[in-house]
């Protein structure tokens, strides 16, 4: 029928009130701000839009893949870096994950620690994904 899971079979939505809940993502909010501004550098999304170093590049080549990973990290790095907690900071009984970025980060920690019905406060000035991660509706 070409619908997506979440529509019923007459296209209404079915998301859940968690998802209902969530708020709009700013980033596209802010970029309808700045759309056509001249001079004016966007900072709402850590993605930038310009090549890093010549030097940065080459050294990185042969080094696999540079986007979004799995959510635990990429099994080398992981591995050098519980290496590492484990010989300079005698951290033995530990875990490590190398996340793509602060807000995956956040969002394994809030799935990893909070169960549905625990609570969490959440400080301003916050991103928005920060609420989603721990709203249990």
């Amino acid at each position: 029928d070409g619908l997506p899971d979440w529509a019923d079979p007459e296209g209404m939505l079915l998301a859940s009130r968690r998802a209902r809940l969530t708020d709009p993502p700013i980033i596209v909010k802010m970029r309808e701000l700045v759309k056509g501004k001249p001079n004016v550098l966007s900072l709402a999304q850590g993605v930038v839009h310009w090549e890093p170093p010549s030097a940065a590049l080459e050294a990185s080549r042969g080094h696999g893949d540079h986007g979004y990973t799995p959510g635990a990290g990429v099994a080398p790095l992981v591995d050098a870096l519980t290496e590492k907690i484990h010989r300079e900071n005698g951290l033995v009984k530990s875990s490590v994950m190398a996340t793509a970025g602060a807000n995956q980060a956040y969002a394994n920690l809030a799935l990893l620690l909070l169960d549905a019905g625990d609570r969490a406060a959440v400080f301003s000035p916050f991103y928005f994904n920060h609420v989603s991660s721990v709203r249990d509706e």
